[in-house]
């Protein structure tokens, strides 16, 4: 072969190599990092934080030494919206970064939004959400993220995300303020909105009906959440991942729902002749009598609930399927009580 024409095949396989390296480059080495493990994290949703209320055991699982809690709900009042079920701490040396979180009624969304002109009302507001989340400084650090949870609609949607708007303005720019997402919320987001605020938090539970006794398990009901987390488009907004770790007992009086007992088990039920089993998850009062602290009346109907295994590892997969993961990206666990080895199982 002529020694030009071999050099000039060279130079040309040379530069189809440079160029497939870059090639393979783009398609390989620049692929964002791998998600990696959620991080765990827990809420508190007890009005009084005290050590006996924390359950260290169940914290050690957390990823970060932080916890987030309930510091107010916001009701509507005859004077507008007000703060109720304030957080107290009865100890704030507990060695764990306290995020707040706070609810909000729709109520309080929907009156602000009969108002002409609520940007006052909003601003108020704003101030008083962060009064409230005040209350989770502590001498051990001062908040680095605030939440917010509501159960907005179509009809609330302009009026919450203006109040998002607001925190934003008045919150320092380190500061990140994330907020709940419901399954509705989700799903019907081009009527619904997607919420102004750095991340959100797909909360997969609560999903069946708790006011009627027919219901299965209204905590998490998996074909009820699959009706939900279908593929769609795009959410435009980073989710964090939200699973209940709990159990209590709902008690029907005359086809309504009168009480919600926390931790309430079938162990607690097993007198014959107060109590007749009439499912392992479904009891009826045949004697009137005291349950936990509730007076119960002959003929009263109480169904068990819980967040077993086998629904929170469907509803997890469900989540998985239509989330997209991500760096950094949380599990949070909704609990009531220790909840230890309920959730050390799901980890595994």
């Amino acid at each position: 072969m002529n020694f030009h024409i071999a050099k000039r095949k060279l130079r040309s396989i040379a530069r189809d190599l440079v160029r497939w390296s870059w090639l393979a480059l783009l398609l390989f080495g620049c692929q964002s990092e791998p998600p990696g493990p959620l991080h765990i994290q827990f809420y508190h949703w007890q009005t009084v934080l005290e050590p006996d209320s924390l359950h260290y055991d169940v914290l050690s699982l957390s990823t970060r030494q932080e916890l987030f809690v309930k510091v107010a709900d916001f009701r509507w009042s005859a004077s507008g919206p007000v703060a109720d079920a304030e957080l107290v701490l009865a100890d704030d040396d507990i060695g764990y970064r306290l995020q707040p979180v706070v609810f909000i009624t729709n109520e309080v969304m929907l009156r602000l939004s009969e108002v002409n002109d609520n940007e006052s009302g909003l601003t108020a507001l704003a101030e008083d959400i962060l009064m409230a989340a005040a209350r989770s400084n502590t001498t051990y650090s001062t908040y680095s993220e605030l939440q917010l949870d509501c159960d907005w609609t179509r009809g609330s949607a302009k009026t919450y995300f203006g109040l998002l708007h607001k925190l934003r303005q008045l919150l320092p720019s380190n500061v990140r303020l994330n907020c709940t997402v419901r399954l509705h919320q989700w799903r019907d987001h081009e009527d619904q909105g997607i919420p102004p605020v750095d991340r959100g938090i797909l909360m997969a539970y609560n999903s069946g009906d708790l006011e009627h006794w027919e219901t299965e398990n209204s905590i998490l009901d998996t074909l009820i959440s699959a009706q939900y987390l279908k593929p769609k488009s795009t959410y435009d907004l980073p989710l964090d991942l939200a699973l209940p770790a709990y159990h209590w007992a709902a008690i029907y009086r005359r086809n309504e729902l009168a009480y919600l007992v926390d931790g309430l088990t079938a162990e607690a039920l097993t007198d014959t002749t107060r109590f007749t089993s009439l499912t392992p998850n479904r009891f009826e009062v045949n004697r009137s009598t005291y349950l936990d602290g509730i007076y119960c009346y002959k003929g009263d109907l109480i169904r068990l609930e819980n967040s077993d295994q086998d629904r929170l590892k469907t509803t997890y997969d469900q989540l998985l399927a239509v989330v997209p993961r991500f760096v950094g990206q949380r599990l949070f666990f909704f609990r009531q009580g220790s909840a230890e080895k309920q959730i050390l199982d799901f980890l595994e």
